[in-house]
């Protein structure tokens, strides 16, 4: 009896069709446990809250792509981090002025050490059309 060749290309398509469905079954996976032991996952302030955040997210990303012609993804990490310099400004006391100014300068500080990192490094960015 003669076994059956499988073509490479059927093969990888196979391989990345099981990768897939790995990612979802994690994703409800990690959904299931969070529901579990928080009460405020999946309540109706959840996705309120997404909705709220994704219009200047998504501002940010479609200027990112206007300008540099491809997608790069720190420009969310700079976004996180210049949210957490605010909180911490705002919990400490620390004036109005001086919270813009905090915030202003770490996006600034995170701009300049992810462009140091792809222009004296070499680092690719995200994704290049």
């Amino acid at each position: 009896m003669r076994r059956r060749q499988v073509h490479p290309q059927a093969r990888s398509a196979n391989l990345r069709h099981v990768r897939q469905f790995n990612v979802l079954l994690a994703l409800i996976i990690v959904g299931v446990l969070i529901s579990l032991y928080t009460p405020y996952f999946l309540t109706t302030n959840d996705p309120m809250g997404v909705f709220r955040e994704f219009p200047l997210t998504a501002i940010v990303s479609i200027c990112m792509v206007i300008i540099t012609g491809g997608i790069d993804l720190p420009e969310g990490s700079a976004m996180g981090l210049a949210s957490l310099v605010t909180a911490l400004c705002f919990d400490a006391g620390v004036s109005t002025c001086g919270n813009i100014a905090a915030c202003l300068g770490g996006g600034v500080m995170f701009g300049f050490v992810n462009g140091a990192l792809i222009t004296v490094i070499g680092f690719r960015p995200s994704s290049q059309p």
